[in-house]
């Protein structure tokens, strides 16, 4: 239990006093003495306190006490004690007057909240309090709903363009689309030359013979729109230029002589070049080496028979229609030829200066040869050797109109003379009004 010792003075008067015992005003409890005298006031002594002793129940509130004089001085603050249970609220007190504000004490702890008064007349207010420290950052509030989109700010500037990433790896090839629709046929391709002539089949054997024909009324060779033809087989021998043979040949460059006969070849006469190289030595009918003496749409079909009499390697020949026996590539003609680089015989169509050039497939030798050509129609040219299948051929054909001469030619690269043994030539015009 707390002891409390008072001492004091008074005036002669009386006094009541009111005792407040332990209480829960402090960690250690406050004992005061008031005296109650509204005219003089006493001095209270407030000895230190004790320790604080157990809290009691709360006890009734009692009546409303009349108020008392002036505060006296704040006496200094004694260290908080425990908070007990909050009381029952009293009934609201007639405000009293305003003292002076007092020092400001440090906080206590804060009690339950009464209800408000009601207001009194506001006092001066005191000096500011020192800022306390921060308290601890609520919760974040729930997010608001979201404003209106703003007005979208201008274009920035490009950035630059970053490094290029290594390639990816190849993803699994994707199912086959269906296939589309048929696409319009393209414009057919240029026709390619045609290939080499295989060699020559074995001769079968005959035909059993048909039947007779009905007789002919005859040709009348007299005749001057008759179909014509015309032979060579050199029997004469002549060799001088404009006299050559029974058809009169004529020739440019190089000379003639006249081999020994031989079986199944009567008439041979042997064409000569010089030892110059590169010196075109023609063999021609008519007076010039560019005459020409018929039309191409009146040509039939000739033949010619001749052979090398050793094998060459450096030496052009030719045999057929050409439009001058000047050059080796007229401007137009169909013939047999042979280049020095070639080691067969070659059918050659030329119309314009532009040539089709067909390989026959037969080797270029000493043998004799046996060229046939003929005009099988306007756009076709068929060639035959040595009695084989007939090759046609059907591009650079010569125009109708084109004049064509009939003849041959040879010329070698280097400087040793060539030769060419001719036996025998014919050759058939169509039949012409006149």
């Amino acid at each position: 239990m707390t002891a409390l010792i008072l001492r004091w003075r008074s005036p002669p008067a009386s006094v009541r006093l009111r005792w407040r015992g332990p209480c829960g005003f402090g960690s250690a409890g406050q004992a005061a003495a008031v005296a109650l005298n509204t005219s003089e006031p006493i001095a209270a002594i407030v000895g230190p306190p004790g320790p604080a002793g157990a809290t009691g129940p709360a006890g009734n509130i009692g009546p409303k006490g009349d108020p008392g004089g002036p505060a006296g001085p704040a006496g200094p603050a004694g260290p908080a004690g425990p908070i007990g249970p909050a009381g029952p609220i009293g009934p609201k007190g007639d405000p009293g007057d305003v003292g002076p504000a007092g020092p400001i004490g440090s906080v206590g702890a804060s009690g339950p909240q009464g209800d408000p008064g009601n207001p009194g007349v506001a006092g001066p207010a005191g000096p500011a309090g020192s800022t306390g420290a921060p308290g601890l950052a609520g919760a974040p509030g729930p997010v608001g709903p979201a404003g209106p989109a703003g007005v979208m700010g201008p274009a920035g500037a490009p950035g630059p363009v970053g490094l290029k990433g290594d390639p990816g790896p190849a993803g699994p090839i994707g199912p086959t689309g269906p296939v589309g629709p048929k696409g319009d046929p393209g414009n057919p391709g240029v026709t390619g030359p045609l290939g080499p002539i295989g060699p020559i089949g074995p001769i079968g054997p005959p035909g059993p013979i048909g039947p007779a024909g009905p007789s002919g009324s005859g040709v009348n060779l007299a005749d001057p729109g008759a179909a014509q033809t015309y032979v060579d087989d050199f029997i004469s021998q002549s060799t001088e230029t404009g006299e050559i043979g029974s058809l009169n040949w004529s020739a440019s460059n190089g000379g003639f002589s006249v081999p020994a006969n031989e079986q199944n070849h009567p008439g041979i006469i042997r064409r000569n070049t010089t030892t110059a190289a590169n010196v075109i030595c023609s063999f021609f009918l008519g007076n010039a080496a560019t005459s020409t003496i018929f039309r191409f749409d009146e040509f039939d079909e000739a033949t010619w028979i001749f052979r090398l009499p050793v094998a060459l390697t450096d030496t052009t020949l030719s045999f057929g229609l050409k439009g001058a026996f000047g050059t080796l590539t007229p401007a137009h003609g169909i013939y047999l030829q042979s280049l020095p680089a070639d080691a067969n015989w070659f059918f050659v169509c030329r119309n314009n200066n532009v040539e089709t050039r067909v390989g026959s497939g037969v080797a270029r030798n000493t043998a004799w040869v046996k060229i046939k050509m003929r005009r099988a129609s306007a756009a076709e040219v068929r060639f035959s050797i040595n009695g084989g299948p007939e090759v046609p051929v059907t591009s650079n054909i010569p125009d109708a109109a084109d004049g064509m001469n009939v003849g041959m030619q040879i010329v070698q690269t280097g400087t040793t003379a060539r030769s060419a043994d001719l036996d025998f030539f014919s050759m058939k015009l169509l039949p012409v009004v006149r």
